[in-house]
């Protein structure tokens, strides 16, 4: 069962890079039409020594992940997918316990774009209506219908916050679960030290109800800070980046296990 689900799950993943590949192609497309639209593929490399609950469980475990990020805007909406695929350095599980694979989708339409009309209120500049799949290698299965908020912030690129119902349509341990809600802040902001130095700071935070069965509920932030190093070295900016990830997990997958994991990155732009 476990092959099983991993190859459903690698499936899933190879569809988010197929997405995220004509995500791009259908954005730079539009994009001579219209130069509003925008679209985002990146690739991180990430490594940390202290995650929980992993193939070394109960001990920490030192992990490599490679993410596939997408993030493009159409006519009517907006598209947004990762797929994450992880290999643990040690550990005494097999080998198919020390990999993961992990993707989410996120297709949103904007009520102003729908409609033609701006809803904007204050800082308010955008109501989307939003539905969230997650799948993951081990058998697991949620899907999360709701809405989002797009703010104008002072500073920030975009800041947008969320709110969804979170159903789980499979469960590994074949628990009957809870419906329960999740609320979730994005943000980006960048910071202009001088003109070689520029960061970007950005994440997300998501805090997910209890869902029964001991299943506690859970928040979870994982801020970025990424040094641009085309403008440190005076060549192309925006392509390359280093940095770091802390990943903040309060009740890990619902259980009574707390993670704090620095994390170090480099990212690349297609």
């Amino acid at each position: 069962m476990k092959t099983l689900t991993k190859g459903l799950a690698g499936i899933a993943a190879m569809g988010a890079i197929v997405g995220m590949a004509a995500g791009a192609a259908l954005a730079a497309e539009d994009e001579a039409a219209a130069p509003s639209y925008f679209s985002n593929t990146e690739l991180q490399v990430l490594w940390n020594d202290n995650f929980k609950l992993r193939s070394n469980a109960p001990d920490d475990t030192s992990t490599v992940f490679l993410t596939l990020d997408h993030f493009s805007t159409w006519k009517y909406g907006d598209n947004y997918i990762f797929a994450d695929f992880g290999l643990d350095l040690n550990g005494n599980g097999s080998n198919d316990d020390k990999t993961s694979i992990y993707s989410e989708y996120f297709p949103s339409l904007s009520l102003s774009k729908i409609t033609g009309e701006s809803i904007s209120v204050g800082p308010l500049v955008d109501v989307s209506a939003t539905f969230s799949v997650h799948v993951d290698g081990d058998g697991f299965l949620a899907v999360l219908p709701g809405a989002r908020l797009n703010f104008d912030v002072p500073g920030f690129n975009f800041v947008s916050l969320g709110g969804y119902a979170y159903e789980t349509v499979r469960d590994p341990f074949g628990r009957d679960l809870d419906t329960t809600f999740r609320t979730q802040l994005v943000w980006q902001a960048p910071i202009v030290v001088s003109e070689r130095v520029k960061l970007v700071f950005q994440g997300y935070a998501h805090y997910t109800g209890n869902r029964g069965q001991g299943v506690k509920a859970q928040f979870l932030t994982q801020p970025q800070l990424r040094l641009d190093l085309g403008a440190l070295t005076g060549g192309e900016e925006n392509r390359y980046f280093i940095g770091t990830e802390v990943s903040y997990w309060v009740n890990k997958f619902g259980t009574d296990s707390d993670e704090l994991a620095t994390q170090v990155m480099a990212v690349f732009k297609f």
